[in-house]
Parts: structure tokens; sequence; C-alpha cells
């Protein structure tokens, strides 16, 4: 899930610095995607909690 997020987050940046120089189509690129329902639900569920607990069992085992 998580590389799912980083080819969105990627292609999203590429538009913003490529041809969607006007900064009028990135915005509403990134307006489409806030509008996705449940978005905070599924940014916590597929990346924090995840990224989270990774940490967390990494720490224990630096300790």
């Amino acid at each position: 899930m998580f590389t799912l997020f980083l080819c969105e987050h990627l292609l999203t940046n590429i538009l913003a610095s490529s041809f969607l120089a006007k900064s009028q189509g990135f915005i509403t690129l990134v307006n489409l995607f806030h509008k996705i329902p449940g978005l905070k639900v599924i940014e916590i569920t597929c990346l924090a909690l995840p990224l989270g607990i990774h940490s967390i069992i990494g720490f224990s085992y630096l300790l």
C-alpha cells in the first residue's frame, strides 16, 4: 500500500513540476485526491499505522 501512495505522490509532484506549470491543474488534481471518501482513515490505516509498528519493532531490535 505504501508503494501505491508513493507512486501517487510522485505522479502528482511530477505533474506539478512539468506540464502543469500554471499551477491550476495541480491544484485541481490535489483537490480531486482530497475528495476521496475516507481519505484520512485510509492514510492512517495504510500508512501511519504500519509505519509506526515498523518503527516500534525496529527500535526494539535496536535495544
